[in-house]
């Protein structure tokens, strides 16, 4: 799940940036009139905009974003830079905003433990950006890295991550 102040969602809405080489989600207005893409890969069109979302119509129906769940068609969702490796360190659980008192603790390329220090081997795949946990504690569950926003955690293949390791 992800955390994000009421600021930083209102001021989602004041500027609209895209830089060609990086991710390009979209940080200020929605572009009127313009093609956009949701974190699913549908692509719509963006109707109108208020003082806080974006009206795109997807699949011929009306839907409501935030600017920041937004990119450019064609765009990617995260800049390679940014989910090349896993950075070692600790992640903290939530699901449902909660912390969940479960803890992901990377601690190299390859080696991962849990928060009581049960430890297991993972592979990562950065084109995919899918986590491999071949044993330990979380050997089955189907993950990926989000980049800044964090590990995502499920217990079967999905594009919606309840469980978000931060």
């Amino acid at each position: 799940m992800h955390r994000y102040s009421l600021a930083a969602v209102i001021c989602g809405g004041l500027l609209f940036a895209a830089a060609p080489a990086e991710a390009q989600a979209l940080s200020g207005p929605c572009p009127v009139g313009k093609m956009v893409q949701n974190r699913e890969g549908k692509v719509g069109k963006v109707l109108d905009t208020d003082a806080v979302s974006c009206h795109v119509l997807i699949d011929g129906e009306k839907k409501y974003y935030l600017s920041w769940m937004l990119r450019l068609p064609g765009a990617p969702e995260y800049a390679a830079a940014d989910v090349a490796r896993i950075p070692p360190k600790k992640y903290a659980c939530y699901g449902n905003g909660n912390y969940l008192f479960m803890d992901l603790i990377i601690k190299d390329a390859s080696n991962y433990t849990d928060g009581s220090g049960k430890a297991g081997k993972f592979s990562y795949d950065a084109k995919t950006r899918m986590i491999n946990f071949q044993s330990g504690p979380f050997k089955g569950s189907y993950s990926q890295f989000r980049g800044k926003d964090g590990i995502g955690l499920a217990s079967k293949p999905t594009t919606f991550w309840a469980t978000v390791c931060q």
